[in-house]
């Protein structure tokens, strides 16, 4: 089951929705909540129906197509076989799906995912670009204190760098050095 899949409803979800057992909503999104009293999340999908309404629907209500039973069968098969981790990750590396569950896996116990950070490629030498690039303006501004707004700016810069420097994130790798703007 994945985003955008039509999917029909079960239990307390068709009637909360004024839906019969005929009617197809469609999955926009998956999520967890964790109730006070209990340590397990539980589970969830927001769902849009028919009048484009937008609810949220526990993940145990769903129906899908025959998904359900072709997941039911492959689980049972996999614990039939008693399925170790090296022939599990070699299961998902065949249906495409490692890198899809270890950023779910990181995502989980609250980690980020970083694919890959090449230390001697170009991603690096870009981020050094960007920081001296930063520096520079910084050097500038405080040559130049006569402005009223120096301060202000300098922290702008900062933060920048900080950013430049941080290799989990992508987003300086997109901006452009002053010089050529």
């Amino acid at each position: 089951m994945k985003k955008y899949d039509r999917v029909k409803l079960k239990g307390d979800a068709l009637a909360d929705l004024n839906l019969t057992s005929n009617d197809e909503v469609i999955i926009v999104e998956f999520f967890e909540e964790t109730t006070p009293n209990n340590d397990t999340p539980t589970k969830y999908v927001k769902v849009v129906d028919k009048d484009l309404n937008v609810h949220s629907v526990g993940l145990h209500e769903i129906i899908s197509s025959d998904y359900g039973t072709k997941v039911r069968k492959v689980i049972n098969i996999l614990k039939d076989i008693e399925v170790d981790g090296e022939y599990m990750e070699h299961i998902l590396d065949e249906v495409g799906m490692s890198e899809q569950m270890l950023k779910q896996l990181c995502n989980k116990v609250g980690m980020p995912f970083v694919s890959y950070v090449d230390f001697n490629g170009d991603s690096f030498n870009r981020r050094f670009k960007l920081i001296m690039d930063e520096v520079n303006e910084v050097l500038l501004l405080m040559a130049n204190k006569h402005q009223d707004t120096w301060e202000r700016k300098i922290k702008t810069h900062m933060s920048n760098i900080e950013i430049a420097c941080d290799t989990l994130d992508i987003e300086s790798l997109t901006w452009r050095l002053y010089k050529d703007a």
